[in-house]
């Protein structure tokens, strides 16, 4: 925190005192001391700088430290066990506005029946690729978490491959496997990347096999943010299994910015469920995202030895895992 001052510096020694009052003490205290003897340019300084901190802590920051959560346990290699984990991205410019938002779209959209989760996408695929321009930037990002030496590639919920083409701008020989429920968008991803060298299989990531340490890098991209904590875990474990030693698992998905929102979204996912008469088994597009502290656990119990947070990016939040 800054401090403000409406005197003059001293007259003996005044430009250096001067100096040190205006940048010296900020290398040593990491705060500026203002200085100003125009008292009402000292009082609109003091508020400005005080809307900027307020407007920061509307910010919502998710710092993990994961030692404080217990998350380093025996699954961990000993090795890591000292590691400390940190990450801090913002989720949400402001919980309190987006969770009334939240609440209300919920609200009216109480009595919508669930859609199953392929023919929900098929019946969408005329706009799906504009509507998916919102992670432009996102879809830019990926290639720079990409190693040069990656090889073999899985990419979980491919859709019609829009994550593909920066990878494919800047390592155009990779081998990609791709996975997706819906067969029509599989049909798009085909006919654009017909020159590259991909595999595609139509069907459930649950159930389909990956192998076994046989892929450099797994990624997945807004898709995993449907599935309830178990399915989830049971799937890390796989991912985990089929990567190559230190290979990286990225997933970019929808995280809640809070438990508020994570347990809200799955009563009513619950609900709807239920009123529709759905069994838990059946895959519906409804969202219920986890918070970063839960996902992240859920790596690390599937015995990822390091994760990382490195950005968020339109609501979609970057997560690097490593075997």
């Amino acid at each position: 925190m800054n401090s403000y001052h409406g005197v003059y510096a001293p007259p003996k020694g005044r430009e250096k005192v001067t100096e040190f009052m205006s940048s010296g003490i900020k290398e040593i205290l990491g705060s500026e001391m203002v200085v100003d003897v125009n008292h009402r340019a000292l009082a609109r300084r003091i508020v400005a700088d005080l809307k900027e901190r307020r407007s920061n802590l509307n910010r919502i920051v998710c710092e993990v430290d994961f030692r404080q959560y217990g998350l380093y346990n025996r699954r961990i290699p000993k090795r890591n066990t000292g590691r400390r984990s940190r990450m801090a991205v913002v989720i949400r410019e402001d919980m309190e506005q987006y969770m009334r938002e939240l609440r209300e779209w919920l609200e009216q959209e109480k009595d919508t029946p669930l859609e199953e989760m392929a023919g929900f996408f098929q019946r969408r695929i005329g706009s799906y690729e504009e509507r998916m321009q919102t992670w432009r930037e996102a879809y830019a990002r990926i290639p720079g978490w990409i190693d040069r030496d990656t090889k073999r590639m899985l990419d979980l919920g491919c859709g019609t491959g829009l994550e593909l083409e920066s990878i494919f701008s800047k390592y155009p020989h990779i081998q990609v496997t791709g996975i997706d429920l819906c067969s029509t968008m599989l049909d798009r991803l085909r006919h654009k990347y017909r020159e590259k060298d991909i595999t595609l299989v139509c069907g459930d990531y649950f159930q389909e096999s990956f192998g076994e340490s046989c892929y450099d890098m797994v990624i997945s991209f807004e898709s995993l943010h449907h599935f309830l904590p178990g399915k989830k875990r049971l799937l890390f474990e796989k991912i985990r299994a089929a990567l190559k030693p230190g290979g990286r698992f990225l997933e970019a998905d929808y995280i809640a910015c809070c438990e508020e929102e994570e347990n809200l979204l799955r009563r009513e996912c619950e609900r709807k469920r239920k009123a529709d008469g759905i069994s838990e088994e059946q895959f519906v597009h409804f969202d219920i995202p986890l918070t970063l502290e839960h996902e992240t656990e859920l790596l690390f119990q599937a015995g990822f030895s390091k994760v990382n947070v490195p950005d968020s990016i339109e609501g979609a939040t970057f997560i690097e895992a490593v075997r």
